[in-house]
């Protein structure tokens, strides 16, 4: 590490390289990210990871004085920013989910669901449909899904077409369409339902 740097509160260093470029050293894991000014094409950038953000309007070489101090100003506004952000030592550990205690439903009366993800953006189900058990014909307005088959073979009625689905073999269902499953098969359906979205609130049933 230089020796002109400065240690700040949030787990950083952040010191100088030469008279145009910083590092910013994460204390938890020891990596560096180095950010540099560089001139090109009559303007000076700042940059990290080969990513290019502009710092000044257009200065000649000469005027290096200028740029040294708003190269300054930069590490100043660094060390205030890591400055009020906390230390990350190690992130939440996520337990490892499955049917066994994961939140589960049922519908049908003997249908089975296990809720594996739940969130805004992301929904993952796992369901468990026996012979002869169906789900209502509905749509989603806004929220796109993908059902995966696990085991036996379910019926995807979509837009009208039957789609028999055995293991290994999913099929997408796109906003707006209207679509049921269906197990007309004698062996359990399991399969899974991934939606960008919360299903059970966008849900319109239809006859």
């Amino acid at each position: 590490m230089p020796s002109d740097c400065s240690s700040v509160q949030g787990g950083a260093t952040i010191g100088k390289v030469g008279s145009s470029g910083i590092i910013i050293r994460d204390e938890q894991s020891g990596e560096d990210m180095k950010l540099t000014l560089e001139l090109k094409d009559g303007h000076f950038y700042l940059v990290t990871g080969g990513f290019y953000a502009p710092v000044t309007h257009a200065l000649p070489e000469t005027h290096l004085p200028e740029v040294n101090a708003r190269f300054e100003a930069m590490k100043a506004q660094l060390t205030e920013w890591f400055s009020d952000t906390p230390a990350i030592t190690s992130l939440p550990e996520r337990p490892i989910v499955s049917t066994a205690n994961a939140p589960h439903y049922t519908w049908a009366s003997i249908c089975d669901g296990w809720r594996l993800a739940s969130a805004p953006t992301l929904s993952v189900i796992q369901e468990r449909m026996p012979p002869g058990t169906a789900e209502e014909r509905h749509r989603h307005s806004r929220v796109r899904q993908f059902f995966f088959v696990l085991g036996g073979v379910l019926t995807l009625e979509v837009e009208g077409t039957a789609h028999r689905l055995g293991p290994r073999q999913g099929l997408e269902v796109a906003p707006g369409q209207v679509h049921q499953a269906r197990n007309e098969g004698e062996g359990d359906a399991e399969f899974l339902v991934i939606s960008d979205g919360v299903s059970r609130e966008d849900r319109q049933e239809t006859t």
